[in-house]
């Protein structure tokens, strides 16, 4: 069974699905491409249940008031003060089990998620763009891409 899943994306399916993605293609057209040898896909066999997702559902977004988050935020030296502002309690589910942890919410709603124990993020992954004042900085991931003056693209 050729099947993908891009967990970044939190996307899946079979080779046409694939194909149209890649594409920006109808079913058709991806089938025309296909049948006309325009490329060869190749899958490794794998073991495969189906796309039951045992991604990381997120089940409570609340302001970060959790002692331990909050003083996790501090032993990393970030001041609390924008951390409140910025960041969020998220709690979520991975695998049947409930966790927490302080959520920085990506610009397509997408969670990079940190406490003490564990460096997770949810789909899908992007960037998060952050305003100073008149400077605005770019985040992915952990790391401050690029900072230049709002309103200007």
């Amino acid at each position: 069974m050729n099947r993908w899943y891009d967990h970044g994306a939190g996307k899946g399916g079979n080779v046409i699905d694939l194909v149209c993605l890649l594409n920006r293609s109808s079913v058709r057209e991806a089938l025309d491409w296909l049948e006309n040898g325009q490329i060869s896909l190749s899958f490794h066999q794998q073991l495969f249940n189906g796309f039951a997702e045992e991604g990381i559902k997120i089940r409570d977004v609340r302001l970060l008031g959790h002692k331990a988050l909050q003083e996790y935020v501090e032993k990393r030296g970030i001041s609390l003060s924008p951390a409140l502002g910025l960041c969020r309690e998220v709690h979520y589910s991975l695998r049947d089990r409930m966790y927490f942890a302080i959520g920085l919410k990506n610009d397509s709603h997408g969670w990079e998620l940190r406490n003490k124990y564990v460096k997770n993020s949810s789909s899908p992954k992007d960037m998060t763009y952050i305003n100073y004042g008149k400077r605005r900085a770019c985040c992915h991931r952990r790391n401050v891409r690029h900072i230049e003056p709002v309103g200007k693209g």
